[in-house]
């Protein structure tokens, strides 16, 4: 018993920090309501035994059924390939609260989203690597510590813009030999 406590315990603890109910909310008790949102918000089940021990403190029994139904309304508005985009193209966590019927949306659309996260990620460090490496080169660092701050931020902003138009000409290079070798394909192509 004691096992139990202290597991269930733990997964309060490990189902994250939620807006606790305040007395009004308990004594309230629209325990849909509060099973609606948590479950919007794609809280773990585990969350009912937090709600319980909140309204245990003003000695009010929480509605079982009424939270578990609007918790699985809740669920079925967050279990969206949406919503699983949007927390992998943040790099969030993703959490394994879905039900089978709703869960390969979910799980498609935060696969796809963390890899644009990862895609958005490799692209800043590569453009801190190129300033860097474009300033170093240019001896930037040196030049600038005996200017004025105003002569500072001057030059930076040239050496970005720089640095920007360098890449914009890269892409468009990169764009232009990726047309070209689509008009060799194409020619190489024998027609029926």
């Amino acid at each position: 018993m004691r096992i139990l406590l202290l597991f269930s315990l733990l997964i309060v603890v490990l189902a994250g920090c939620s807006a606790a109910l305040t007395k009004d909310d308990c004594l309230l008790g629209n325990w849909e309501a509060v099973g609606l949102r948590d479950g919007r918000v794609g809280a773990s089940t585990a969350r009912i035994i937090e709600r319980r021990a909140e309204c245990k403190e003003y000695n009010v029994k929480i509605d079982t059924k009424a939270y578990t139904e609007g918790y699985a309304r809740g669920l079925i508005q967050y279990c969206t390939y949406e919503t699983g985009y949007k927390i992998g193209s943040k790099g969030g966590k993703k959490r394994r609260v879905c039900p089978a019927p709703f869960d390969e949306a979910y799980e498609k659309g935060y696969s796809r989203g963390l890899a644009q996260y990862q895609l958005n990620q490799e692209k800043i460090q590569q453009n801190q690597e190129e300033t860097a490496r474009l300033m170093n080169s240019t001896g930037v660092f040196g030049e600038l510590r005996n200017q004025t701050e105003e002569e500072y931020e001057e030059e930076l902003r040239e050496r970005e813009s720089e640095l920007r138009q360098k890449q914009l000409d890269n892409a468009l290079e990169e764009r232009r030999d990726t047309k070209k070798q689509g008009k060799v394909k194409t020619e190489e192509v024998p027609s029926q």
